[in-house]
């Protein structure tokens, strides 16, 4: 074990590494050995599919969101536009976009 330690080898390095390749080599360890290992192993593994399942509904959210935000912003700017030219009055664009008069003409 002291090849996974932080200190000088106490016996000959190439020794110390072959003790380490013995223990890394899971056909030489016990059923309980693997065992734990495997459960481990798959235990990590749930944990990675929840973490990549979490960021995929979070960009998936974040898209739909980003999506809405462009549309409202698109709305109020051509209702803006079309204030600006004349073609439509301030209290027929702020009804269109749920706000008083006062608050549309902040846009303008």
């Amino acid at each position: 074990m002291e090849f996974f330690g932080n200190k000088p080898f106490t016996q000959q390095p190439q020794r110390a590494i072959t003790q380490a390749n013995q223990l890394l080599d899971y056909k030489s360890w016990s059923e309980e050995d693997r065992k734990m290992f495997s459960q481990l192993h798959m235990r990590e593994e749930q944990v990675l599919l929840a973490q990549d399942y979490a960021l995929e509904t979070a960009r998936a959210e974040g898209i739909e969101q980003g999506r809405e935000e462009g549309l409202e912003e698109g709305l109020k700017v051509g209702l803006v536009n079309l204030v600006r030219q004349g073609l439509l009055t301030p209290e027929v664009a702020s009804e269109q976009l749920g706000m008083t008069v006062a608050e549309f003409e902040s846009l303008l």
